[in-house]
């Protein structure tokens, strides 16, 4: 079998890509111009506008590895008589939404018993996770009319904001935050202020439109010109009404910063909870390995792959060259994939990745003994090297086949701890069947191609003695 050059560019492209996205970081360092060592700023993201292609690119560290916030909550006064634990559930599908909206990437969201929800955020402080995710941010929009607020109207919401103007009241116009089907934050151009834009469906269109048609048939200024958006207890804006508002679209504005608007929208988009959601505990929790022993686990993982690469090349020599190569290369590609596809390392996650080494490895050695047992029966050594990967293939095969399987079974399964210990096993074992298959077959014809590379003892295989 001669050397397939179409594999060779496609071996070739794939390790230039893997090297890119592998140093990244540094490339980033110095766009930015920052030091090469030290803390980095800001997020690697590789931008490619006219493509639309934007990606961060970095290790995605999780709770064990980089320390976070753990916090447990607890659903409380459920609206509309739902069941506490379908509640429970659309609260956890909320407040993933939530999570994935702000950015907190290799968060963990689930139920705990009957109204508990459980939430890990990696690199989130506490102040951070209370902000977005202890709010109901429930939306109700209010009119003021004349009278007093009743005792009901106190308890729902903030006393003060109750009592804004006397003789009037707030009374629910029936417009509320089920009505809203997109949230943005935005700038103010008069103002340079952060503010939040939000559409409504058909309902809150009508009801809306309906509204400021009214209060704007009241003078300017007064409480029955205004509409009065709470958000949860709090009002948040109490605004003049100029024209009638028709085109199902509002603003709200309210002094917010940058990243309080961004909150605000993030919770509207992702809908308002069934319910109050108390929190119960919170703990800020530090990494369990510590900078220190993540350097030596690292170093660890270095030494071991060192002595691998040592064994390969004393005990199969030229082919044990043609191993580590493709060991390596396996390695990049592999975090490289970590990196692009945003795969979450654990402590799980990493033995995952280790093991997949270990694995990559018994390939190699799978095919390296098929060609010397080739080799002693005579055959040239570019037909040993063909028939070696060939009849290596089945065994690959079928013991990776079945590794890929319980990848399946335990990610599907098992528990999210165990899901990062699936996700980098099964990478790791795709990306070792292309390494062992194509990387070292490929390199493995090239060897056989070489004049100087023929000699059989480089093979660790006798020559036959001469009758």
């Amino acid at each position: 079998m001669r050397v397939d050059r179409r594999l060779l560019f496609v071996i070739g492209v794939v390790a230039l890509l893997a090297l890119f996205i592998d140093g990244f970081a540094y490339v980033y360092r110095t766009a930015t111009s920052q030091p090469l060592t030290g803390k980095i700023r800001g997020v690697p993201t590789l931008s490619i506008p006219f493509l639309g292609f934007e990606q961060q690119l970095f290790v995605h560290k999780g709770l064990d590895l980089q320390g976070g916030t753990h916090l447990e909550l607890e659903i409380s006064k459920v609206r509309s008589g739902t069941p506490i634990a379908e509640a429970r559930d659309i609260a956890v599908a909320i407040i993933e939404r939530r999570v994935n909206s702000s950015g907190y990437a290799e968060s963990v969201v689930r139920p705990e018993g009957n109204n508990r929800i459980i939430v890990e955020l990696p690199g989130v402080n506490l102040e951070q996770a209370k902000q977005v995710l202890g709010k109901t941010s429930y939306l109700r929009i209010y009119e003021w009319v004349p009278g007093t607020p009743d005792a009901a109207t106190l308890q729902e919401l903030n006393p003060t904001d109750a009592n804004k103007y006397q003789g009037f009241k707030p009374q629910f116009t029936n417009i509320d935050g089920s009505m809203v089907t997109s949230a943005t934050r935005s700038t103010d151009t008069n103002t340079n202020l952060p503010d939040v834009q939000f559409s409504f469906n058909n309902t809150g269109s009508d009801r809306f439109c309906t509204l400021t048609r009214d209060r704007v048939s009241h003078p300017q200024g007064t409480p029955e010109n205004k509409i009065a958006i709470f958000i949860d207890k709090d009002l948040v804006e109490d605004a003049n009404v100029q024209s009638e508002i028709c085109g199902g679209t509002g603003i709200i504005t309210g002094g917010f910063t940058a990243a309080s608007a961004q909150a605000l929208a993030v919770q509207l988009n992702s809908g308002a909870l069934p319910g109050t959601i108390n929190l119960v505990s919170s703990t800020e929790v530090g990494a369990t390995l510590g900078a220190s022993t993540v350097k030596l686990s690292l170093l660890a993982g270095a030494f071991g792959l060192a002595i691998v690469i040592l064994f390969m090349l004393l005990y199969y020599r030229l082919p044990g060259v043609v191993a580590s190569i493709a060991l390596l290369l396996y390695a990049a590609i592999a975090l490289a994939i970590f990196k692009l596809f945003g795969v979450t390392l654990t402590l799980a996650g990493l033995a995952g990745f280790i093991l997949s080494v270990g694995m990559a490895v018994d390939a190699n050695v799978l095919i390296f003994e098929r060609v010397k047992e080739e080799l002693r029966a005579g055959r040239t050594l570019g037909a040993a090297m063909e028939a070696g990967v060939h009849r290596a293939w089945p065994a690959i095969r079928d013991s990776n086949i079945s590794t890929l399987i319980t990848c399946f079974v335990l990610y599907f399964f098992g528990a999210p701890l165990i899901k990062g210990f699936a996700i980098t096993l099964a990478i790791g074992v795709l990306v070792s069947m292309f390494s062992a298959i194509v990387t070292t077959q490929q390199f493995l014809q090239i060897l056989a191609g070489l004049r100087p590379a023929r000699r059989l003892a480089f093979y660790g295989v006798q020559a036959p003695k001469a009758a």
